[in-house]
């Protein structure tokens, strides 16, 4: 039962983060047991370990909606992301191996390889690879750390730069993977050196360097701006009506049998 749950959390955030489920859209447990060929119950399961990751909200008496981060809640995203991270990349580079070392340069030549067969402004979509092995690089770099705990909170923090990722980068932008590209050869330099200090600020400036390039696709021609006021409306959920509904769960192996 319990890999049921798993499956079935992991096809509905890959959903989320992929925008099959629109920020802000309400989610029917009912259909989604249906989509998934199964029963209610582990689909309100998966539902509600989605909540506790964030990506998803439920309101009582009104139904469950897709979190739709708003610009303060990115800068603060990014904050936790700075807090996780660096904080492990400094552990990392105390206790990473030559052989470690040579399993990041691997994974950025395959980022590499990914990133010169795309064009300046074709659709994410396309990109998607790319994408996952960007973020294989700051998972791995964290796993490092040999912190259990940090892992965690750090692939919470992922799954949602992933759907903040894929709504903001609707296309490929060249000049976005390349200030990219130059943070994760510093972070790799530093943890070759075996630079816990170089390491951690590598990792800052790479995280706030890549905001400032998200600020600037949000707002042409602006850079990031200080958190806005936290009494900024919010934007209120949105329910689609049965006409507009569609099965967009993930193709995935989350099993046939009701339970």
């Amino acid at each position: 039962m319990l890999q049921l749950f798993e499956a079935l959390g992991k096809r509905l955030k890959e959903g989320i983060v992929t925008n099959a489920f629109l920020p802000g859209e309400q989610l029917f447990v009912r259909e989604l047991a249906e989509q998934l060929g199964t029963s209610t119950t582990p689909v309100v399961h998966a539902v509600l370990r989605l909540s506790q990751e964030g990506l998803v909200t439920v309101f009582p008496r009104k139904g469950t909606f897709v979190a739709d981060l708003r610009e303060e809640d990115i800068r603060r995203l990014f904050e936790a992301r700075e807090g996780v991270e660096k904080h492990a990349a400094a552990l990392a580079a105390i206790r990473v191996t030559p052989e470690h070392i040579d399993e990041l340069r691997s994974i950025l030549a395959h980022w590499s390889d990914l990133r010169s067969s795309l064009s300046d402004g074709v659709p994410s979509t396309n990109a998607r690879a790319l994408f996952e092995a960007d973020s294989q690089f700051h998972l791995r770099v964290v796993e490092l750390a040999g912190n259990a705990y940090m892992n965690d909170m750090y692939r919470k923090i992922d799954a949602h730069v992933w759907a903040f990722t894929r709504k903001t980068l609707s296309r490929y932008h060249a000049d976005v993977q390349e200030v990219a590209h130059q943070g994760h050869l510093r972070i790799v330099d530093a943890l070759a050196r075996r630079d816990a200090d170089a390491a951690s600020d590598a990792v800052r400036a790479h995280i706030w360097d890549v905001h400032v390039q998200y600020a600037r696709l949000m707002h042409p021609g602006a850079e990031a701006e200080a958190d806005p006021p936290l009494d900024a409306p919010e934007t209120p959920p949105v329910s689609v009506s049965p006409a507009e509904r569609r099965p967009r769960v993930p193709a995935g192996a989350a099993g046939s049998s009701r339970h």
